[in-house]
């Protein structure tokens, strides 16, 4: 049996990697002021910089949450994915123009891409109970990263300039490498000592097919078990096919599909606004460095969200907490524009970003209870598909809505926008 001291060995490692890797992409909005005023770009044109990064995320999360049920260890290929991420940040030294920098942009999304299917999945199966405490956890990680790298970078880039800023902070992603990397000989390890325990104590013919079903469950935990390696022998294409098929099955629940959707909406609000409130700030008077700084404290904000989503998902269920995230940050997004004067705002902005991500970490415990486990990894693609890939349209949009309302307009479109996810999950 796992032990709690198992479990927190397993999970210390990917609550450090979560935050590590979202460093990396949380980076950007940051530095989006001074590439803004580089490249003389207009709101529009940030939007569908930030949106090529979110789609390719999206989009990519498909492919690999696929990956993730079909082959057999998601610790290697999440560790050299997470390497491949690190090393490849470095070349945005060499951008030298708007074009150049959204090829970058998409490259870097399917590097980033394989980090969620991978670890949700890993971390859905390993863990059986509590799992919104669990997932709640995972993502204080995520915005422990999301909060420090703005403030990181709003400092360094006026100093050194934005690229050497973004690959300074690209060193994260290296050492997120190496931490996962290092969990699999552990598991490995664990994994045979339970193995040998298990056949010691197989005495009938009951307690060796339990022992049997053990194995099977722990070898899901090390990244691939034995409904993924029959698959995987069964041939790639007819495994795909079999994961898509069973996950369209599952999508024909009512509830399942109303995550997707909240999911998706999650995902417009929030990359709308950890996108846009550098800009919106600087606008207001603000430097870029103090603009980085609150919008770190916005995210930072959102690991206490985050982790009460989670907690009040085990208690109440999945669908209050996600309710109760998008129909309290609603008004508070409305009244960051309405303050009389800018340091007001913040307020307002910073209780936004503590209660609106208690939505997330509800979702992400809702789709592990409904899914099989041999079908995480494609739920959990799609569910960044629906947060990234869907989510990235408001980049754009809300870019038009700048240059046509105002920067302030977007506060006004994202109040309303969550306000219609709340009433769509309590439906």
């Amino acid at each position: 049996m796992t032990t709690d001291s198992d479990r927190d060995r397993t999970l210390l490692p990917f609550i450090a990697s979560h935050g590590l890797i979202h460093g990396l992409s949380a980076s950007l909005p940051a530095l989006l002021p001074l590439i803004m005023e580089e490249f003389n770009l207009n709101y529009t044109e940030v939007g569908i910089l930030s949106f090529s990064l979110g789609a390719s995320i999206g989009m990519m999360s498909i492919l690999t949450g696929i990956l993730s049920d079909i082959m057999r260890n998601k610790i290697n290929i999440l560790g050299y994915a997470l390497l491949s991420t690190g090393i490849f940040s470095f070349f945005i030294i060499f951008t030298r123009d708007y074009i150049s920098l959204l090829f970058y942009m998409v490259i870097l999304g399917f590097l980033l891409s394989f980090y969620h299917p991978l670890a949700l999945s890993y971390i859905a199966i390993f863990f059986r109970g509590e799992r919104g405490r669990v997932f709640g956890m995972h993502e204080i990680g995520a915005n422990l990263g999301l909060a420090a790298a703005p403030a990181i970078a709003g400092f360094l880039a006026p100093q050194v300039g934005w690229r050497v800023s973004y690959a300074v902070l690209a060193m994260p992603a290296v050492f997120s490498a190496l931490f996962i990397l290092s969990m699999n000989g552990a598991r490995v390890r664990m994994r045979v000592r339970k193995e040998n325990a298990l056949k010691e104590s197989a005495t009938s013919a009951e307690s060796a097919e339990s022992a049997e079903t053990s194995m099977c469950d722990d070898r899901d935990a090390d990244g691939g078990g034995c409904d993924g390696a029959v698959r995987a022998r069964g041939g790639v294409i007819c495994a795909i096919c079999d994961d898509l098929c069973d996950f369209v099955n599952q999508m024909r629940g009512r509830f399942i599909r109303q995550l997707y959707i909240a999911e998706g909406i999650f995902g417009f609000v929030v990359g709308g606004v950890s996108t846009f409130i550098p800009l919106y700030l600087v606008a207001e008077g603000f430097s870029v460095a103090f603009a980085g700084v609150v919008t770190g404290v916005f995210l930072a904000f959102g690991a206490i969200g985050k982790y009460l989503g989670g907690v009040i998902s085990d208690i109440f269920g999945g669908r209050s907490a996600v309710s109760i995230g998008f129909l309290l940050a609603a008004p508070l997004f409305l009244a960051v524009p309405l303050m009389p004067c800018g340091f007001l705002s913040l307020v307002p902005l910073v209780l936004a970003g503590m209660t609106f991500p208690m939505a997330l970490s509800a979702i992400i415990t809702c789709i592990s209870s409904e899914i099989p486990h041999s079908r995480t990894g494609i739920a959990f693609g799609f569910m960044m598909f629906a947060g990234f890939g869907f989510g990235s349209l408001s980049r754009p949009i809300l870019g038009l809505a700048g240059d046509t309302l105002g920067i302030s307009s977007i506060f006004f479109i994202i109040s309303a926008v969550s306000l219609i996810g709340g009433a769509i999950i309590r439906a």
